[in-house]
């Protein structure tokens, strides 16, 4: 990840009238440090919005609740782009680093693998649930459900971020919808 630079624009397609943050359907733009591009749509679900603002600025896009901010709802979801490390060789790897990474960091976590989630007719996102989570200092216990995109070039991350299980798994149908409107627009590659 070293030589993993991202630089990210946001560029909005606003649908929400009188509002330059907040928006109802949003392009992400991608660029990674060999110049190359990866652009895809996602299409908040009924009653989320996107607001590039309020997000982590590791993030590319953040979702969450309407009448809620990214700081105040206790699910939120984001999305992100990671280009395959030298080595990975694919997706799977990387799910699999994941894995790993959050066993080693978080001993008592569960892994859950889920059914795929269908895109279209020819791309499914792998999905994998994150239950018990615990990051040091916060003091939350977390539950993520992460979906995995494959691209060329690496994966998009969509994920469900949650500080309370049973706000986690009401969450869950909108996070599908998202995933479900994940639509690759173009790539440099």
């Amino acid at each position: 990840m070293k030589s993993l630079i991202l630089f990210f624009l946001i560029v909005s397609f606003l649908t929400v009238p009188g509002i330059s943050q907040l928006a109802t359907e949003q392009t992400i733009i991608c660029f990674t440090h060999t110049g190359e591009s990866l652009t895809y749509k996602l299409t908040p679900p009924s009653g989320w919005i996107m607001d590039q603002n309020n997000a982590d600025d590791q993030v590319l896009a953040s979702f969450f609740p309407k009448g809620e901010t990214w700081l105040s709802a206790v699910s939120v979801m984001y999305s992100n782009f990671q280009i395959y490390l030298e080595n990975e060789k694919n997706m799977d790897e990387r799910i699999q680093a994941s894995i790993d990474d959050a066993i080693k960091t978080n001993p008592g976590i569960k892994i859950e693998r889920k059914n795929d989630i269908d895109i279209n007719n020819s791309l499914k996102a792998k999905v994998v649930y994150y239950l018990g989570a615990t990051a040091q200092g916060d003091g939350y216990t977390s539950y993520f459900a992460n979906a995995y995109v494959p691209t060329p070039e690496g994966t998009v991350y969509i994920i469900l971020s949650s500080r309370n299980k049973d706000d986690f798994y009401k969450k869950i149908p909108a996070f599908e919808q998202l995933v479900k409107s994940y639509k690759f627009v173009e790539s440099s590659k």
